[in-house]
């Protein structure tokens, strides 16, 4: 059975952040599966900066869900990881970048694909502070 997950103003809730380029270490994910399945978390973020692979977003998101019945939401770096096998988005303006193309310019190519694929979405200021 699927865990639904609503989220309001005032909720909280703990998500387990997976970087798809560690995920590539199918050993590695099958162990951080299994232990999820003994902590409080709510859902799972997926996301990195690396990731130029639409299609292993995708795989990765199905073998996911075949081992967790947690909800599988994107933490993009970029437009070509948005996925229909997704449960949903945070949709990120990166408010501190210098970049225009990660202030409007992926937003501008990822929002058909996110109102098309009908995922759920989330919006979120992300700021960077530091030099770093």
């Amino acid at each position: 059975m699927k865990k639904i997950f609503t989220l309001n103003k005032n909720d909280r809730k703990t998500a387990l952040l997976i970087d798809p380029d560690w995920a590539s270490d199918r050993d590695w994910l099958l162990e951080i599966l299994e232990e999820l399945r003994y902590t409080h978390f709510d859902l799972i973020l997926l996301g990195g900066s690396l990731v130029s692979d639409p299609n292993a977003i995708s795989d990765l998101i199905i073998e996911i869900k075949s081992k967790s019945i947690l909800p599988v939401y994107l933490f993009p770096g970029h437009a070509i990881q948005v996925s229909k096998e997704a449960d949903g988005i945070l949709f990120i303006s990166l408010i501190s970048g210098r970049n225009p193309e990660f202030l409007i310019g992926q937003h501008v190519v990822s929002a058909p694909l996110i109102k098309s694929y009908g995922l759920k979405v989330f919006p979120v200021g992300y700021m960077i502070i530091g030099d770093s």
